[in-house]
């Protein structure tokens, strides 16, 4: 895929990157999104995710869930551990081995258990 190719899947909320922490310019683009099958299942994630600040998308990809018993959204919507996870446990395993659509959606409901952005505002 060509630069331009990511950028404009980025725009079409296909794909999510992240601006290298002390960089002005120039986008990282987490590897696991590209493993099969999250590149179809992740457009309706990322929009629901629409009205998440740009910071907190990664963190929540990345974020162990206690709902997830410690995996993180990334690892359940991909049906697999990142390479970094050394062992898994068998409630790990049963999550992972759920169907595709069940995991999507499982991913869907997290976020909507977030907390509302507009308590962010400063009173």
């Amino acid at each position: 895929m060509s630069q331009a190719t990511l950028y404009r899947a980025v725009e079409d909320a296909r794909f999510y990157c992240v601006i290298p922490r002390g960089k002005a310019i120039g986008k990282a683009f987490p590897a696991w999104q590209f493993a099969p099958p999250v590149p179809e299942m992740l457009p309706a994630v990322l929009q629901a995710m629409r009205s998440l600040p740009s910071s907190e998308i990664h963190a929540f990809w990345v974020t162990p869930v206690d709902a997830f018993d410690n995996l993180t959204p990334a690892e359940l919507l991909a049906g697999k551990p990142f390479e970094t996870r050394a062992t898994l446990t068998a409630a790990q395993s049963s999550h992972l081995a759920r169907p595709t659509n069940e995991r999507q959606a499982r991913v869907i409901a997290q976020l909507a258990g977030l907390p509302s952005r507009s308590s962010d505002l400063i009173s």
